[in-house]
Formats: structure tokens, C-alpha cells, sequence
């Protein structure tokens, strides 16, 4: 009897202790932020380390037995974890298209460079007080930027703290909603900004600046070079999952998204219409306590990858080699084909104000942007007047 309880203690203690390592071990890994996969390789070691001592405890096997299963299961384990290493440094090399790589310190005003652009002559607009905050999406830092330089006073506009910022979408949105800022630079605002906007009692002016493409595009070495309207819609429906169902290629498409919220993914909302966007590529990351997150990936240059964003930003701000624009119904994205009202996925973008709510200043200030002299610095920076010329 006192053996029998011994054992049953000696089982007790050696789950105790499986106990206490799993919990070290986990919070550890959460702290750290390493991958799910770490996680899944430290859990399986315990299961294997404990089930040794217990064997050994009980006698279960011979020791070359147990000793050539403990002998297996590490150099297993290594294989897979150079395998999933391997895997990585391989996903790292690849070219991303993400808002965070852009510096966007090189557009701000007064800096005295050449990456603004600036007009012929003096600018017939100046404000010198109750100057409007500005704020907006990164792809159009450089417009309102050099709006800025041509009509406010010579000063340091930081581009996170002061009069001239830059954010993002979901954030310039949620700071013109609140009152922080008095005019934001977007594309049009999703559902759920509109209807966080009611939920404020704030109501959105829009006013059309400008207009650009919204672009889809693939790895350089891919041989896909034009989709219709609709086999983007199918592809981002989940209906089309392979590249040999619309080109002489061959592979599962990799459909990447943004995040909700963002412009672009706005943008592809409103180009699916009713129908249901499928689940995109996500990484599985852990993120301190919370646990698992799964979140929308940044657009990654993998061979059978397609992404999606606004023409200048990914041919001028993030300017990568290793994409090809696609043509859609075979018209090309260019300049041109914007203007001309050729190229099927071309929006306006704008100037959003608090209606009845904006001052002297936002007033003068947009009624001088879609003048001639601001049409002209949006055509200079590189985007698409509303009238081409002016």
C-alpha cells in the first residue's frame, strides 16, 4: 500500500511540475512575442520530457528504447524548427508594400527639398492665423503637404505633432470625428466610419480634390498581366483560387487585404459591392496576455501573391520594383487613362470637413485647393487633377 502510494505521489509531482513548466513557459514565449509555433514546439517537448520520466519512473521500457525515443524526438524537433526558420528568413527577404516602411519626414514642408511640389508663382491665398489642422491617409501626405508650404506660414510642421500631421485613414477619420482636426485628406469613408460619425451626431462633408486609381498587382515574374473587373471580384469572393483558372500560370492565389478601416481596403469593399469578401492570409501572432490575434497581413511579394492599393502611393512613396501593375478590362492605370475615365477603378479623393462646422480658414483654404492653383500642385505631386490642365 505504501508503494502504490508512493507512486501515485511521485505521478502527481511529475504532473505538478508539467504544470508549472507549461505556465513559465508559456507566459514566457508571451512576453517575448515569439511565434505560435514555439509555443507548439515547447508544449510537445514537455509532453515528451514528462512521458520519459514517467517511463523511467515505471520501468515502461528499456532504457535503449527509451533513450533512442528521446534521441528521435530532438533531432525531429530540430528538423522542424530549421524548417520553420528557414521558412521565415525566407518570407523576411520578400518585398512588403506596407504604410509603416514609408519615411514620410522626406514631404514635410519648409524642409528646402525637391520632394514637394511647388507652384510657378507665389500662391494667391496666405494664412497666417487660426490655421486649419490638417491631417490624412500617408498616400496623400505629399498634397496637402505642399498645400501647406504654398499657403501657410514658413514654420516646423512636424508630421505627428502639429498643424500639418500625418496618421492614417482610420485615425484621421476618428480625429476629424472627435474635433481634433479641422480638415482630413482621404479617400471616402467606409460604413463603419459613417456610422461611427451618426453615432457622434457628425456629419461628413466631402469635397472631391482629385482623383486616382485603384490598382491591383502581382509579383514581377508572375505572368499575369491583365484581369477583368470581374475575376477580381472572384478572386476576392473566393471563387477563383488558382492562377490557371485566368492566366498560363499555375499556383494558389495569395489574396492579400488591409486592415479595416484603411483606404484601400475601403476602396475594394466598395469594388466588391454585396458580395462577401473571403477570409484573407493572416499571420497567427501572439500578442502579450490576449492570447492569438489574427490579423490582416501586409501585402508580401510571394510568387503567386496579388495585392492592392492607390497608383501613386506604389509607384511614387513605395515605389517597388519586384510588382507589375495589372491592366484591368486590358487598360493600363496610367495617368492618362485616369483623366480620360478609361481605366474601370478610378475614385475621387478629398477634403473632409465637419459640415457646418468648418471656419473662415477651411473655407478659403478648399474653395483654393479646387482652384486652379490647387489643381495644379495635385497634378505636379502626381496625381490626377479634377479638370486635367487646370
Amino acid at each position: 500500500m505504501g508503494q502504490l502510494f508512493t507512486k501515485i505521489m511521485a505521478v502527481i509531482g511529475i504532473l505538478f511540475l508539467a504544470f508549472l513548466f507549461t505556465v513559465v513557459g508559456s507566459i514566457t514565449l508571451l512576453i517575448t512575442g515569439q511565434p505560435l509555433f514555439y509555443w507548439y514546439v515547447f508544449l510537445g517537448t514537455m509532453v515528451i520530457l514528462f512521458a520519459l520520466m514517467i517511463s523511467t519512473y515505471f520501468d515502461m521500457f528499456t532504457s535503449k528504447i527509451r533513450w533512442i525515443g528521446l534521441g528521435t524526438s530532438l533531432v525531429l524537433a530540430l528538423l522542424i524548427v530549421g524548417i520553420f526558420e528557414f521558412d521565415a528568413y525566407q518570407t523576411a527577404q520578400l518585398e512588403t508594400i506596407t504604410d509603416s516602411e514609408v519615411d514620410v519626414s522626406i514631404y514635410q514642408p519648409f524642409t528646402n527639398n525637391d520632394r514637394l511640389a511647388t507652384l510657378h508663382e507665389e500662391a494667391s491665398l496666405s494664412l497666417e492665423q487660426n490655421l486649419p489642422i490638417l491631417d490624412g491617409s500617408t498616400a496623400l501626405y505629399p498634397v496637402y503637404a505642399a498645400f501647406a508650404e504654398a499657403v501657410y506660414p514658413e514654420a516646423t510642421y512636424d508630421p505627428y505633432s502639429s498643424a500639418v500631421r500625418m496618421t492614417n485613414t482610420p485615425t484621421a477619420f476618428d480625429d476629424l470625428i472627435y474635433g481634433d482636426v479641422d480638415i482630413i485628406f482621404t479617400p471616402a469613408p467606409s460604413e463603419q466610419q459613417l456610422q461611427t460619425a451618426k453615432e457622434q451626431s457628425v456629419e461628413f462633408k466631402l469635397t472631391p480634390i482629385g482623383r486616382e486609381a485603384f490598382v491591383f498587382f502581382v509579383n514581377r515574374e508572375q505572368n499575369v498581366h491583365s484581369l477583368t473587373l470581374e475575376q477580381i471580384q472572384d478572386i476576392y469572393a473566393g471563387e477563383i483560387t488558382n492562377w490557371n483558372e485566368v492566366s498560363d500560370e499555375s499556383g494558389t492565389i495569395q489574396a492579400f487585404q488591409r486592415p479595416e478601416g484603411s483606404g484601400s481596403q475601403t476602396a475594394l469593399q466598395r469594388l466588391m459591392g454585396d458580395r462577401a469578401l473571403m477570409e484573407p492570409p493572416s499571420e497567427q501572432l501572439i500578442s502579450g496576455m490576449g492570447g492569438i490575434l489574427q490579423e490582416t497581413s501586409d501585402y508580401r511579394n510571394h510568387q503567386h501573391a496579388i495585392g492592392f492599393s492607390f497608383r501613386y502611393y506604389v509607384t511614387e512613396m513605395n515605389k517597388t520594383d519586384g510588382i507589375r501593375l495589372l491592366e484591368v478590362n486590358d487598360v493600363e492605370p496610367s495617368k492618362e487613362n485616369i483623366a480620360a475615365g478609361t481605366y474601370p477603378i478610378t475614385a475621387d479623393f478629398y477634403a473632409i470637413t465637419r459640415q457646418g462646422e468648418e471656419t473662415d480658414e477651411v473655407h478659403q483654404l478648399i474653395e483654393w485647393m479646387t482652384g486652379p492653383e490647387g489643381q495644379e500642385l495635385i497634378e505636379k505631386t502626381g496625381y490626377v487633377p479634377l479638370v486635367e490642365g487646370e
